[in-house]
């Protein structure tokens, strides 16, 4: 059964864990399961930057974006959340 809320399809070419998007729909926060967040503009899925933090154990960790100063929030392996502006 297709969904008529799908309106957008494409591919990283990397392994990827949690994604969002942003509060305002024109960023993709990926966790790339490496080092850190990667962000990408929306739809185009240009690459804008990369926030970095250790990652010792690799596991998806839920990002979240919040519109209130444009900060970045994601879970941290070591029990500590990051937060990124």
């Amino acid at each position: 059964m297709a969904s008529d809320n799908c309106h957008f399809h494409s591919v990283l070419t990397y392994n990827s864990g949690y994604a969002s998007l942003n509060h305002d729909g024109k960023l993709l926060l990926v966790s790339n399961l490496k080092d850190g967040i990667d962000e990408f503009q929306f739809p185009s899925l240009e690459k804008v930057q990369t926030f970095t933090h250790p990652i010792e154990t690799n596991c998806i960790l839920q990002t979240r974006s919040l519109p209130l100063g444009n900060l970045i929030v994601t879970g941290g392996d070591n029990g500590f959340a990051q937060v990124f502006n």
